[in-house]
């Protein structure tokens, strides 16, 4: 297991990572219940794991609904203008959208009460 891979994941998403993302670098599922278990992570949504301690913040949730909206989903729309510090003034900065290539499927509202949809895209 690369302790190292999942500090860089956490590092450069505000603390937030993903189940395919550890299985990519050889975390099994098997590490992830136990890291769970003992409460070294902490379960944020469907498949998306936390590090104990990081100041909840919009930008984190956004990382986690980008996450648990799969490894093809995309932050669009009002969240990534609101994330790139390019949305218009009174625009909506608490919707989060997400656009994959795969079917649309809606995400419902994402954790912390933050509303959120998936929107499906043509290949």
């Amino acid at each position: 297991m690369s302790d190292s891979a999942v500090a860089m994941f956490a590092q450069a998403q505000l603390g937030v990572f993903a189940r395919f993302q550890l299985l990519e670098v050889g975390v099994t599922q098997r590490v992830i219940d136990r890291r769970l278990q003992v409460g070294r992570w902490v379960r944020l949504a469907p498949g998306v794991y936390g590090l104990p301690g990081h100041r909840d913040s919009w930008a984190q949730q956004l990382w986690v609904t980008y996450l648990a909206a799969g490894q093809d989903a995309v932050v669009s729309h009002h969240a990534a203008a609101a994330r790139s510090r390019a949305s218009a003034k009174g625009a909506p900065t608490s919707w989060i959208e997400s656009g994959s290539p795969s079917s649309a499927r809606p995400l419902g509202r994402a954790m912390a009460g933050i509303p959120a949809a998936l929107h499906g895209a043509q290949k």
